[in-house]
């Protein structure tokens, strides 16, 4: 099993100077981003209000193989946003976000699992976790959240570990994939 872990979106002003360069140009920091991670949660809010044009220039600037995935929310579906993801760009990348999971010792950690709404031959198998808190959690929370996506599915080929909120500061993040690469390496 893969588990890959990343951000729910990469426009945080927090990031800068702490992840992106001081430097770089807002245009940039997506490909920046995907230069560090294999995959990127969009949440609905944040992705809706763009055009599809946008959004297309949004997977120029990742790699082939980046893993770009839309959070939907139907009830906040305008006609604009429906005829949007009818688009064949989102046809294997929107995703659902609804049971909450329990996690043993992380009772301040809020994570949820999702599920691609259309789904290929290319995506079954997968999972996708979106972790959220008002607090950064600390690297043994985060272990104990990766063997539990481990033990809850074992026979998926990829689980994706979304870290949101305060959790999106890049050490928590950066803990997630050393840890990822610790365990994987067992």
């Amino acid at each position: 099993m893969q588990i890959v872990v990343g951000a729910c979106g990469w426009q945080h002003d927090q990031w800068q100077g702490q992840f992106y360069p001081d430097d770089i140009p807002f245009d940039w920091r997506l490909a920046y981003y995907a230069n560090e991670f294999d995959t990127l949660l969009l949440p609905f809010e944040m992705w809706s209000k763009y055009k599809l044009e946008e959004i297309e220039s949004w997977l120029e600037d990742v790699p082939a193989g980046f893993d770009l995935f839309f959070e939907v929310n139907w009830d906040f579906c305008n006609e604009n946003v429906k005829k949007m993801l009818s688009h064949e760009m989102f046809a294997y990348r929107k995703v659902e976000f609804s049971s909450r999971l329990s996690v043993q010792d992380l009772e301040k950690c809020y994570v949820q699992q999702g599920a691609i709404v259309s789904i290929d031959s290319n995506k079954k198998g997968i999972v996708l976790l979106r972790c959220s808190s008002k607090n950064a959690i600390k690297s043994d929370e985060i272990s104990r959240l990766i063997e539990k996506a481990k033990d809850d599915y074992p026979k998926c080929d990829s689980v994706y570990l979304f870290f949101d909120q305060a959790l999106l500061d890049m050490t928590v993040l950066n803990n997630a994939k050393i840890i990822v690469d610790l365990l994987s390496s067992d």
